[in-house]
């Protein structure tokens, strides 16, 4: 099974290939984050439109394509959520973010194991327990 790293670089590897980061070269670091800030903006907006328009449980815009490919079609709500899913994972990876271990240091359950490191044996437990007050 993949883990959240190693799907954050297939999905940046895809937008490279799409082109989503063409002009990423062009911009300060400041523009490129608020590009993809505003790139997640955009999904949560789509997702907002087709609640006001009572539509979030419809089948999305690509309801035909994925029938003719014998899939279960998404709806719009889960079609815009993964798109943020998607968005985020891309942006995390194109600015150097572990996407894994960003959400597990800010899960209500976070551990030291979760952070995905070793025991820290030679701080012990003192110091893992100011992990937990972080």
């Amino acid at each position: 099974m993949k883990t959240i790293g190693q799907w954050a670089k297939d999905v940046y590897a895809l937008a490279c290939e799409k082109g989503w980061h063409d002009d990423d070269a062009s911009k300060s670091k400041t523009e490129i984050i608020g590009s993809y800030m505003m790139n997640l903006v955009g999904e949560v907006a789509e997702a907002w439109e087709a609640y006001r328009a009572g539509k979030l449980h419809e089948p999305c815009d690509k309801a035909a394509k994925m029938r003719a490919m014998g899939l279960r079609p998404l709806t719009c709500l889960e079609e815009e959520m993964a798109d943020v899913v998607i968005r985020a994972m891309d942006d995390s990876e194109a600015l150097g973010i572990e996407a894994f271990y960003t959400m597990a240091f800010n899960s209500p359950n976070r551990t030291v194991e979760a952070l995905g490191r070793p025991q820290d044996t030679a701080h012990g437990p003192a110091y893992d327990r100011q992990l937990d007050e972080l």
